[in-house]
């Protein structure tokens, strides 16, 4: 919720390893939700290490069947058909975010 504005663009991402696991420092954790608005399941995930942010995605599953709001891969954002008509607004985020801040992040802020 706050990458973007609580933790510096060159301090990494700060992140506890899960501590029964001694190689846990080197896996890049993901984290997943599912939640349901207005009827409609949505899907938001992202993986990171200590450095950046590696993935960062949003489904959603209108009439069930998956649709791509957006997919980050490093600091390159693929959009949906369904967001590409605001490619102008979404293009300043993705000026404004840096490594290690997730794309939603900077979105809501």
């Amino acid at each position: 919720m706050n990458s973007s504005s609580r933790w510096e663009p060159d301090e990494g991402v700060p992140r506890t390893p899960f501590r029964l696991d001694p190689g846990a420092r080197q896996k890049p954790p993901s984290f997943v939700v599912d939640i349901t608005l207005d009827g409609i399941r949505h899907t938001y995930g992202f993986s990171v290490n200590d450095n950046k942010i590696l993935e960062e995605w949003l489904y959603s599953y209108p009439e069930k069947r998956r649709r791509v709001i957006f997919e980050r891969t490093g600091g390159e954002i693929e959009f949906g058909s369904t967001t590409s008509n605001q490619r102008g607004r979404t293009g300043v985020l993705e000026e404004l975010m840096g490594s290690n801040a997730l794309f939603v992040s900077v979105a809501s802020g």
